[in-house]
């Protein structure tokens, strides 16, 4: 399934103009959450959503291997889904 707009050269989905933000205050899982979220009240599916957290993040040393990336991002979309139904 490709993405409802290409992305650019960085990864991010330009029409939309958003991406995440990178502080120093709030470690990576919490910041893919919060994208999560923000794709998610665009209405992007998760598969949409699982391509945009995989093209942003580029430290996958705590989640190495298909099946712990796997894991990683059904429980980041799961977590970011909660959150966003029941606000």
């Amino acid at each position: 399934m490709s993405l409802p707009f290409p992305l650019n050269p960085l990864g991010v989905c330009v029409i939309i103009k958003i991406f995440p933000v990178k502080t120093m205050n709030v470690g990576m899982n919490q910041q893919q959450t919060c994208y999560a979220m923000a794709l998610m009240r665009r209405r992007f599916t998760d598969e949409e959503i699982r391509k945009c957290l995989i093209s942003e993040r580029r430290d996958w040393k705590n989640h190495q291997g298909e099946k712990r990336m796997n894991a990683y991002l059904e429980r980041t979309i799961a977590k970011a889904r909660a959150i966003v139904q029941n606000s």
